[in-house]
């Protein structure tokens, strides 16, 4: 009985829908037609299905019926968020090229204009096909399908209503914004200006969308003054440090610097100053709260690097030299003299917001990894601090940075297996010397009367570096020390000062045994490279003994 009444049920919804259509293709009223559909439940009108899998909205969509798809619409029939299985509305009135049941359908549904997929128009296909099909935006669809008009629309009434302060944009530029490659193409056969080129240009790098850049530079356009002579690589790293760049646009980072390459934007390029494309990468590549957005910055990294980038080149020299003739410096960031001297120095950047050291540290040892086996010089001497120009190694740099994020002896350990020199004095300062002033300053930045953070664990972890100096470089970094630290102590050091004092003193009066002796003589004469450690022919245990901080 149960299953007779069902089948007269689905009887009286199909006869609704049959008479409904008729009623609308002879032009009856909206009245006339909503009480057709009354006379069956809303939600069994909705449900109903044909033998193609069809529903009504479907049926009136493929007659191109938009007085029917409104008085459906209008009545409250296949409102949001109701989502057919198959073929969601606006795409398939896009796929077809119906621009005003389309209209009617965007003004209604506001949020069909995004991608989605299972538009099997006009066959349909099996569920196995279902997952494998691409998402894919309505815009796109029209595209592809070569309805210019449908495109119009939909950049017109609905990337302008997202994005109103792009009112007066170009559609080659609102597409772009919408990230439909599909549209970019078919939009540049309608011979846009180069001005309206540059604009999509404009906004493709700033929201890291690889295709529809590729599209866009391979119209040959001049590029040169697009981002005011500022290079492309620079721009881009720059703006995906502001919050609205997104998880995606992280993503789409190393696709973006792909398409560059391919289309030779040079990483060389060192004009205007501070813009070095490398250097820029790296200065807003820790991503904090995410380390998974941190990987594709690496991997940019690894592309830049593979195309030729200079990890050693000397940008804060470069600014000095054109400083002198007159020309000035792009406001951002600052110069680096070295890769390794900016990762350092971003990271002490970001100290006060880390939540983890030892997410800062990791960062460190991979990216400078990344650097090192591309020929970074660990002993390069460079610019460390701004405000009085401090030169120093990238130890020193290390020693500057360890006062903000603390001392991480895996990071220490990995730039005295790369060969970084303990050893080397820069301005009257050694690498302890450095640490020292940096703590003190920042130490009396706090009244004597509070109490303050202890920093004898990294003091204590920042001296091991005495037992790789020779002894005439701990000498020398005592007798600096005593100089600028021990007439007068502030109360805020004063203990500090004692234990430095008493530790460089231990090491200069103890001599090394001979086995470390022989085994750092061994490390110099290898040139302090880990590589030709591991080549020569004695035992493993020797050769970990060898290296710094086995």
């Amino acid at each position: 009985m149960a299953s007779s009444e069902s089948e007269t049920e689905e009887m009286d919804v199909k006869l609704v829908v049959a008479r409904f259509l008729d009623e609308v293709k002879q032009n009856g009223s909206e009245s006339k037609c909503k009480a057709i559909l009354s006379c069956s439940a809303k939600d069994d009108v909705i449900k109903w299905l044909d033998e193609n899998g069809n529903d009504l909205m479907h049926l009136c969509i493929l007659e191109n019926i938009p007085e029917a798809v409104e008085c459906l619409l209008a009545n409250g029939y296949f409102t949001e968020p109701h989502q057919p299985e198959v073929n969601p509305y606006s795409h398939l009135a896009a796929k077809l090229g119906f621009r005003t049941v389309l209209n009617i359908l965007l003004s209604f549904r506001l949020s069909d204009n995004r991608a989605m997929n299972n538009l099997f128009y006009p066959s349909q296909k099996s569920d196995s096909d279902i997952t494998r099909q691409k998402k894919v935006s309505p815009l796109s669809v029209a595209a592809e399908a070569g309805h210019i008009k449908c495109v119009y629309l939909i950049l017109t009434q609905c990337v302008i209503k997202e994005h109103p302060k792009r009112a007066k944009s170009s559609y080659v530029a609102l597409a772009t914004l919408a990230n439909s490659p599909e549209a970019v193409k078919v939009l540049l056969k309608e011979k846009p200006t180069k001005d309206d080129i540059a604009e999509a240009i404009d906004i493709a790098v700033h929201c890291a969308q690889p295709e529809c850049l590729d599209l866009l530079l391979s119209t040959g356009i001049d590029v040169k003054n697009i981002f005011s002579g500022v290079n492309f690589y620079h721009t881009l790293y720059s703006f995906s440090s502001v919050q609205s760049f997104g998880k995606e646009g992280y993503a789409r980072l190393p696709q973006v610097t792909e398409v560059l390459l391919r289309h030779n934007h040079d990483v060389k390029k060192k004009s205007p100053t501070n813009t070095y494309p490398l250097y820029s990468l790296i200065k807003n590549s820790l991503c904090l709260d995410n380390y998974t957005w941190t990987q594709y910055y690496l991997e940019c990294v690894q592309m830049l690097l593979h195309a030729g980038a200079d990890p050693n080149f000397d940008e804060a020299k470069y600014e000095k030299l054109l400083l002198r003739k007159g020309t000035k410096s792009i406001v951002g960031r600052n110069s680096y003299s070295s890769a390794i001297h900016c990762l350092l120095d971003t990271v002490e950047f970001y100290a006060d917001t880390l939540d983890s050291k030892a997410l800062a540290a990791r960062f460190v040892i991979e990216c400078a990894d990344l650097l090192c086996h591309n020929d970074a010089n660990i002993n390069q001497i460079g610019q460390i601090t701004r405000k009085n120009s401090t030169m120093g190694t990238v130890l020193h740099q290390f020693a500057k940075t360890s006062v903000q994020i603390g001392v991480d002896l895996d990071i220490l350990k990995f730039f005295l297996r790369q060969g970084a020199d303990a050893d080397v004095c820069v301005d009257g300062k050694y690498v302890v010397n450095i640490f020292a002033d940096e703590l003190f300053e920042k130490l009396k930045e706090t009244s004597p009367h509070l109490k303050q953070r202890d920093r004898m664990p990294d003091v204590k972890r920042m001296l091991e570096i005495c037992a790789h100096m020779s002894r005439g470089a701990i000498r020398d970094t005592l007798r600096i020390f005593k100089n600028e630290h021990s007439r007068n102590p502030s109360p805020q050091v004063k203990l500090y000062v004692g234990v430095i004092s008493k530790e460089l003193e231990y090491h200069l009066k103890h001599i090394k045994p001979l086995k470390m002796l022989v085994a750092q003589a061994i490390w110099r004469f290898c040139q302090r490279k880990a590589n030709n450690v591991h080549k020569l022919p004695t035992t493993a245990k020797f050769k970990t003994e060898i290296l710094p901080i086995s």
